[in-house]
């Protein structure tokens, strides 16, 4: 499921989104359900990275007790399939092999997150690296939003004016004053701290969500709709093993009438690159055993709680705008590291120990 997400099915309201799914467009700019505009770039890694990837012992736990011991948790998010296993790990792909300080990505508490294995996090240290320039100009667009020209603008109060006013007309125009004044002051914040979470530090991609799944399958009226949060503003899935299909509620026009459903079929090696904090969707698992068990790396930004709260309040057409400037980003398409780009990472992380 999606970082601090609520699953939910599809139900009031969406009889008459077509439900036979279309293949998702990729690289254009689409809409989700909240209205914004995004972008979904999908490929394909080598078999040998995908193999490299998948022998870590990290993806070979075969009992509950091994899962757990790798610091993977238990999840039922699908009680009405009993037979269905799911674990989950959290785990950070920063340069750093100590745990590092991030959130609970269940339920926002503060939440001391260990380091990926060097393989993972040689992936995404070498796709930050390899994409420097692309994240660069997403934060320069960010900066570039002008609050104060889609907010509405405070109006002060005119002492002239207010001869025909009552106290209580006059304490509310200088309320609204005020409120209008912190909101454009927030959003600015928010908006700095946004464009520093693409070009500051390791933040991008940084936590991971390791996902397992085997056993009973999830499909149709089981499956789990949900928005992620908004640290899945600029989210990287990497499918290491087995088979998915990835469920998007989009369209091709802001239009909210225009939605339908949207699939990928993900298999090993797969990766896509997107906003799922901005459109509702949902996983679908065949019925498989152990040894054709689906995992998937969920990369989105290592968030603390004070930077989740701080970017958390955007008002919905400053976020529009800054959804705008990450999805013509990937619209455009990033860079994938290859077998040996990750293997020379490992090494750097290696000589850094």
């Amino acid at each position: 499921m999606g970082a601090l997400s609520s699953k939910f099915k599809l139900g009031a309201g969406h009889e008459q989104i077509e439900t036979k799914p279309r293949d998702t467009p990729h690289h254009k700019i689409l809409f989700g359900g909240r209205g914004s505009p995004l972008a979904m770039d999908v490929t394909k890694f080598s078999p040998e990275l995908q193999d490299y990837l998948f022998n870590q012992s990290l993806f070979q736990c075969k009992t509950k007790e091994e899962y757990i011991s790798r610091g993977f948790y238990s999840c039922v998010d699908y009680p009405e399939l009993p037979d269905h296993v799911y674990y989950e790990g959290y785990f950070h792909s920063q340069t750093t092999n100590s745990a590092v300080s991030s959130i609970n990505p269940r339920d926002g508490s503060p939440f001391q997150k260990p380091a990926a294995p060097s393989s993972i996090r040689g992936f995404c240290i070498a796709f930050r690296d390899k994409n420097r320039g692309r994240l660069e100009t997403i934060a320069n667009a960010i900066r570039d939003i002008d609050v104060t020209s889609i907010m509405p603008k405070p109006t002060p109060i005119d002492p002239s004016s207010t001869a025909h006013l009552t106290s209580e007309e006059v304490r509310l125009h200088r309320n609204r004053y005020e409120r209008e004044t912190k909101d454009i002051d927030y959003n600015r914040s928010a908006i700095t701290a946004i464009a520093k979470l693409f070009t500051d530090g390791e933040l991008v991609v940084g936590d991971l969500a390791v996902q397992v799944h085997f056993g009973q399958g999830v499909q149709g009226d089981d499956l789990g709709w949900h928005y992620d949060a908004i640290n899945s503003l600029f989210h990287l899935a990497v499918s290491i093993h087995g088979k998915r299909d990835l469920m998007s509620m989009i369209g091709d026009t802001p239009d909210p009438r225009d939605r339908s459903v949207n699939v990928d079929h993900l298999n090993s090696g797969d990766v896509y690159l997107s906003s799922p904090y901005l459109f509702m969707h949902a996983v679908a698992y065949p019925e498989q055993s152990w040894q054709q068990r689906t995992i998937a790396v969920q990369a989105r930004f290592l968030f603390t709680p004070e930077m989740y709260e701080e970017v958390s309040r955007m008002d919905l057409k400053v976020r529009e705008k800054v959804a705008e400037c990450v999805a013509e980003a990937i619209r455009d398409g990033f860079h994938y590291p290859s077998l040996e780009e990750v293997k020379q990472t490992e090494r750097l992380l290696e000589v850094g120990q």
